[in-house]
């Protein structure tokens, strides 16, 4: 099969741009591929590690672990565009485990203040980055 053009980017970067063999794509009704000639579409994406190969066998690839947003394929082309997004080589635990707890800080912080309209914004927000602290420690296998 010929390799098709991948881009995953999130909000603030772009985490890969290039060409690939295969993408194996965590989808909120499942995890599901793609390869060069693959159909149209657009699906929201779930929590979970986005694969990228680089040859027909699987040997070289990425990993990316990936939260929220969606992904297009058209014209084999590939846009993965999640909320937030990180390669799972480059997470460093203990780093994760810092922004934890000053997370459940400031969950607790807006607890203790009451709550307005924007402190619910604002403890959605701080939950969100919770749960993706939370998804980066369970990829690295913490």
């Amino acid at each position: 099969m010929p390799k098709f053009r991948c881009v995953v980017a999130i909000p603030t970067k772009e985490l890969y741009s290039g060409e690939v063999d295969y993408a194996g794509i965590p989808g909120v009704d499942g995890d599901y591929g793609v390869l060069s000639g693959h159909e149209s579409f657009v699906g929201l994406n779930r929590t979970g590690v986005l694969t990228l190969w680089f040859d027909p066998e699987g040997k070289e690839k990425a990993q990316f672990l990936i939260m929220g947003g969606a992904t297009q394929v058209l014209n084999s082309h590939l846009s993965v565009l999640p909320r937030f997004g990180c390669s799972v080589d480059e997470i460093d635990a203990d780093q994760v485990k810092g922004e934890m707890e000053a997370l459940k800080a400031q969950i607790a912080e807006i607890e203790r203040e009451g709550g307005d309209a924007g402190e619910s914004v604002s403890r959605t927000l701080v939950s969100e980055s919770l749960a993706w602290c939370e998804a980066q420690l369970k990829a690295v296998g913490q």
